[in-house]
């Protein structure tokens, strides 16, 4: 009996000595497994290497979503909470945060949510509907981020101040915590020599500020962004990274064209934004038809020859397309097919996981020449696609066409953005340009780089509207202006163009997550309720007689062993 009882000590000691070393071993480890088919509690390695490695101070994030909220509310939170404390583990102690509650000091409490809302902190109507009853208070699904001496807000809900907080905007919400986070981190550690710039080019009818404002702005929170007009200076385009030329209505003088084409040769990066035809769309409101006349773009149509594209004279309709506003139309509105949804076949990561891109009369884009660059389609048109070419007549009458229109004429999937790569031949090699081409620093052939061409220049043009009392109101580029839904990815698809142009692809996969939430079957559950129901009630009666036995039996061979094998 001695001997069996020291057998029991030294396998107990043993056990007691495993586990504090497990203990230790996991307290120098980190370590998780995220099972989730989407990783939703995964931070991405970029995310890690920029907790890890970039920030040098301490960054401080007060939430303000603290004290009791539905169950849709508490989800963000946790998800918030859930995400913040993965990072403080990664951080060693550089990303500190805390839970507050604006309504908590009373006395300071209207001062304190002007200075929030300054900060650009959105505040947000909750509605709670319990039958009858309605109530409404104002929440605040934001964070204020403090890092040094800087201080600004971070909104985790899309949407605008003081208006109703939307289920599927939590939704998108949790879906990009990470994102939002990453978003602030990068923009409040960058060192301004590190920060890359863009420049919107100016003077050939490009798109005014107010006309690119939601592009702009969006851009700013990764860049700096800023307006030049070229007038033929050679240095007009030093210290940039990356162009935008968006929908001019005039050609480039050839002065403009080589200073362009010498920064692409230098390995900068471009993003086309062209419109080969023009179509006045205040004629098609007043008189009901309009044309879509050639803007003869002689230099740019070369030029994007040269490199590989050609932007065909024609415009392109759909069936898969968005609304007209049509006052005499039933419902104030029409599908207009000369507004194509345009979507992605290749899964580049430019616009996968993306709703729709809305296009504004675009025209087809077709590869030529130079197949030693890398061309890759990433918006196109759908099954149901049908061409006009030049000059196109365009009146309201088309609404009344056979939906069926594509059957005769098939023209589907018409490319409208393309991603070229590699590198590109000079549009001057072996051409002369007076007072330009006497330098010993120009370039015949490009390093590696990349370009990315669009036939569509409203992708990227908000609308406008005037308000009752005079003023601006900028549409951003996800809400349709006929019903105030928001329906597309015209920014998202942008952002994520000039990051992979940027070499900054680490944020398009977070800024495109998708967490599926899978609801439950419920016809198949109709079906199968009671078998499962029988089947939750005898397992674990199931389970509990299996391991009784288990034990037992293991019991009588332990102490058969040690009866053989010890004096008792």
């Amino acid at each position: 009996m001695k001997k069996i009882r020291s057998y029991n000590i030294l396998l107990l000691a043993i056990l007691t000595c495993i586990l504090a070393v497990l203990n230790y071993v996991g307290s120098l480890a980190f370590f998780r497994l995220d099972l989730t088919q989407e990783k939703i509690h995964s931070l991405s390695p970029k995310t890690i290497e920029i907790v890890e490695d970039k920030i040098e101070g301490v960054i401080n994030i007060e939430v303000l979503l603290d004290g009791e909220f539905p169950a849709h509310i508490s989800e963000l939170k946790n998800r918030i909470e859930e995400k913040l404390s993965e990072i403080k583990l990664f951080s060693n102690g550089k990303i500190q945060y805390r839970f507050a509650n604006p309504d908590e000091n009373k006395g300071a409490k209207e001062n304190l949510k002007q200075q929030l809302i300054k900060l650009g902190a959105n505040p947000r109507h909750l509605v709670e509907r319990k039958g009858d009853e309605i109530n409404q208070r104002i929440v605040w699904p934001a964070a204020i981020v403090y890092y040094n001496d800087l201080k600004m807000a971070l909104n985790f809900v899309p949407g605008q101040s003081f208006t109703e907080l939307l289920d599927h905007q939590i939704q998108q919400g949790i879906n990009q915590i990470e994102y939002e986070l990453v978003k602030r981190f990068r923009k409040i550690t960058l060192k301004d020599p590190e920060v890359q710039r863009i420049a919107f080019i100016d003077g050939h009818g490009e798109l005014d500020e107010k006309e690119a404002w939601n592009i702009d702005r969006s851009l700013r929170d990764f860049y700096n962004v800023e307006r030049v007009a070229i007038d033929g200076k050679l240095e007009a385009l030093r210290g940039f990274d990356a162009i935008v030329i968006a929908k001019p209505e005039k050609d480039m003088p050839l002065k403009d064209i080589f200073i362009i084409d010498q920064f692409i040769m230098k390995g900068g990066k471009t993003a086309w934004f062209i419109d080969p035809l023009h179509v006045n769309e205040d004629s098609l409101q007043i008189k009901g038809q309009t044309f879509g006349l050639d803007l003869k773009f002689k230099n740019i149509d070369r030029m994007l020859f040269k490199y590989g594209v050609r932007i065909n004279k024609d415009l392109v309709l759909d069936r898969n397309c968005g609304p007209l506003k049509l006052y005499n139309f039933r419902g104030g509105s029409a599908p207009w097919y000369f507004f194509p949804y345009l979507a992605n076949r290749e899964e580049h990561v430019i616009s996968q996981n993306l709703n729709p891109v809305k296009s504004k009369y675009a025209s087809s884009i077709t590869p030529v020449g130079n197949d030693s660059l890398k061309k890759t389609r990433l918006l196109e048109t759908s099954d149901y696609t049908l061409i006009y070419k030049t000059p196109v007549r365009i009146n309201h009458g088309i609404v009344n066409m056979d939906p069926n229109f594509s059957n005769a004429n098939n023209k589907s999937h018409q490319t409208v953005a393309m991603l070229l790569e590699g590198k590109f031949n000079s549009y001057f090699k072996n051409q002369p340009l007076a007072g330009y081409r006497d330098s010993a620093k120009v370039r015949d052939n490009s390093v590696e780089t990349k370009m990315m061409v669009v036939s569509d220049g409203d992708i990227i043009r908000n609308e406008i509207l005037k308000t009752n009392d005079g003023r601006e109101a900028f549409i951003q580029l996800e809400f349709e202006p006929t019903t105030g839904q928001k329906m597309y990815a015209n920014t998202d698809f942008t952002l994520n163009a000039m990051d992979y142009l940027l070499g900054n692809e680490y944020l398009i996969p977070l800024r495109s997550r998708q967490i599926t939430f899978r609801p439950l079957n419920f016809e198949k559950l109709d079906l199968e309720k009671t078998d499962w129901q029988v089947f939750n009630l005898i397992l674990p009666i199931l389970v509990v007689i299996l391991s009784g036995l288990a034990i037992l039996f293991i019991r009588k061979r332990k102490y058969a062993f040690l009866e053989a094998n010890y004096e008792v």
